[in-house]
């Protein structure tokens, strides 16, 4: 009982990190399913299957704040659609251990290179985003997310930003709903090829109730914060996650030890951006004289 409550407590956290910066759902719950038991490939099945109704609960709120670019959103996810076929029948067959190091130094590259771009005054590029990419990124990320249980937000999300020059709620709205069609695709790929016996039910029907119950507050939030800010939140995401996981991965760290590493870490490079803000800030003017006039 307790577990199906911290489960749903899990997933109320992984939507709002997910609603309001566009990764965090898949590879928080995948964590959790991994360190209760479930082997990969009955993990990405259930937290997949879970990620259908959160998705579409998050998707849908995002639609109706204006978060989403229509004009993207299916050269996003039909590709992605394509590739999560791809990745959910790899991981039927094999294990993502190995993949998972190579996959977590190229986003801690990518939140590197948005955490450096948030330092800079943010502006939006003139280019015209490019169909041909966007369906790239989505067949990469669609393969990679089914492959190892997560990984479609942490991919797509800064991608849109840097490659295709998407304000950071659009590109965050935009993956977001994409990922409702791309989990659906990979559900139902992976119960074909496993079979329904092998997911947890319980556990997928934990993780999507909390998903489902924090979407609206999460696209509100989204909507509320500033595109320099989001940015630089979805970028140390990136570090932090990614980086936590080579330190078990490959170190044999202790996860909660390195997971205290990472906080700190990141409270000190909050304090230094702060710190750094305060001084680039210009000087206030000096008001009229106060008293009496002569």
């Amino acid at each position: 009982m307790w577990t199906l409550v911290a489960l749903a407590g899990a997933g109320v956290v992984a939507e709002l990190v997910d609603g309001a910066l566009g990764m965090g759902f898949g590879v928080t719950t995948t964590s959790l399913l991994l360190a209760l038991g479930l082997a990969p490939a009955a993990a990405s099945a259930s937290v997949h299957a879970a990620k259908v109704a959160a998705a579409l609960a998050n998707g849908a709120a995002h639609w109706r704040f204006g978060n989403v670019d229509r004009a993207s959103l299916p050269w996003l996810a039909v590709p992605g659609c394509a590739g999560g076929v791809v990745g959910a029948v790899a991981i039927a067959g094999a294990s993502a251990a190995s993949a998972r190091p190579a996959v977590a130094i190229f986003l801690i590259a990518m939140g590197a290179l948005l955490l450096w771009r948030h330092l800079r005054p943010f502006s939006q590029t003139t280019r015209a985003p490019s169909r041909g990419r966007t369906a790239a990124l989505g067949l990469v990320a669609g393969s990679l997310d089914a492959f190892g249980g997560g990984g479609w937000g942490p991919i797509a999300t800064p991608a849109m930003i840097l490659m295709e020059g998407h304000e950071p709620r659009k590109a965050v709205g935009t993956v977001n709903l994409a990922e409702f069609f791309v989990s659906l695709v990979v559900a139902a790929t992976l119960i074909a090829l496993l079979g329904a016996s092998g997911l947890r039910w319980d556990f997928v029907l934990a993780v999507a109730a909390g998903g489902v119950a924090a979407a609206p507050f999460a696209a509100h939030l989204t909507r509320r914060l500033k595109p320099q800010f989001l940015a630089g939140l979805v970028a140390l995401l990136l570090i932090s996650l990614n980086a936590r996981t080579l330190a078990t991965d490959l170190f044999g760290a202790d996860p909660l030890a390195s997971a205290a590493f990472i906080a700190s870490v990141i409270a000190a490079t909050l304090a230094a951006l702060a710190v750094g803000r305060a001084r680039r800030a210009p000087p206030v003017a000096a008001g009229p004289p106060s008293g009496p006039t002569p």
